[in-house]
C-alpha cells in the first residue's frame, strides 16, 4: 500500500527517523555519546530520537546530520515522498573511498552488497 507523506501516521514517522538516525551514527562510527559531546544533544535527547519516542525538533535534525557528515535529507531518505538530490560522481567517488577504508575482513563482501543495493535503487527508479 503506497502511503502519502503526509496520511503516514506520525509514530511511522518517529519510528522512521530514528532507525535512520541509529543507521547514520552507526555509520558515521560514533557511540551516542560521542554523538551528544559532538552536536551538543543531550544523550537522553538522542537515545529518545532513535528509538522513535516523538518529535525531533529541525535544529537538532541538522546537527546531527552535520555531525554524521551527511545531509539533513539522509535523515528522512525512505520515507514516502521524501525524494534525495540525485548523487554527484565526486560523491561516488568520496563515498567509496570511505567504503574503502574499512578495516574488516569481509570489506570486499559488503562492498558488492552496497553495490546491488545501489543497482536495486537505480531499476527502482525506472
Amino acid at each position: 500500500m503506497h502511503h502519502d507523506i503526509v496520511s503516514l501516521p506520525d509514530r511511522q514517522l518517529f519510528a522512521h527517523v530514528g532507525a535512520r538516525l541509529t543507521e547514520l551514527r552507526s555509520q558515521a562510527g560514533f557511540s551516542m555519546m560521542q554523538a551528544a559531546e559532538k552536536s551538543g544533544i543531550k544523550t537522553e535527547m538522542i537515545e529518545r530520537y532513535e528509538a522513535g519516542l516523538g518529535e525531533i525538533h529541525a535544529a537538532h535534525v541538522y546537527r546531527l546530520a552535520s555531525c554524521y557528515q551527511v545531509s539533513p535529507a539522509d535523515v528522512f531518505a525512505g520515507l514516502p515522498g521524501a525524494q534525495g538530490k540525485p548523487i554527484s560522481n565526486e560523491d561516488v567517488v568520496h563515498l567509496v573511498s570511505k567504503f574503502l577504508t574499512i578495516d574488516a575482513p569481509d570489506r570486499g563482501e559488503r562492498f558488492g552488497q552496497f553495490v546491488q543495493a545501489i543497482r536495486r535503487g537505480q531499476d527502482d527508479d525506472r
